[in-house]
């Protein structure tokens, strides 16, 4: 359960971090801003799905890995923005920019990496039951 919540914050200090990045949307050119409104679009969708389905986490059964699937695309999303913006616009983003995408990015790589070892660890009890 601990590790449900832990989820849960990094989830949304994505979403805080892309709302930080749009806040300051007057020092980007469109195509930044447009690439910040999807992350954050992208991020509040992720972060809406998870506590919608929280509970399917606490003990994990074929339907909740499904789930964890379904919120990949979101969670590929996020990932895909962050890289564009940072490499595709890196020299016109400020350095508060370049910090939120990263901090958006490790966030991102917890979850995920969650994700996996839940996954991971539903597989090898299958297999031990076997």
């Amino acid at each position: 359960m601990e590790l449900n919540k832990r989820v849960g914050e990094y989830a949304a200090a994505i979403v805080r971090d892309a709302a930080l990045l749009l806040a300051d949307a007057s020092n980007m050119n469109i195509e930044q801003q447009q690439f910040a409104g999807e992350l954050k679009r992208h991020s509040a969708r992720f972060v809406s799905f998870f506590n919608e389905h929280l509970t399917d986490f606490a003990e994990l059964t074929h339907e909740s890995i499904v789930l964890i699937h379904d919120m990949s695309n979101p969670l590929g999303l996020i990932e895909g923005y962050c890289e564009l913006l940072l490499t595709r616009e890196s020299d016109n983003l400020y350095q508060s920019q370049r910090q939120q995408l990263q901090q958006i990015k490790t966030a991102h790589d917890f979850i995920l990496n969650t994700f996996i070892i839940w996954v991971n660890s539903e597989h090898e009890k299958g297999n031990q039951s076997t």
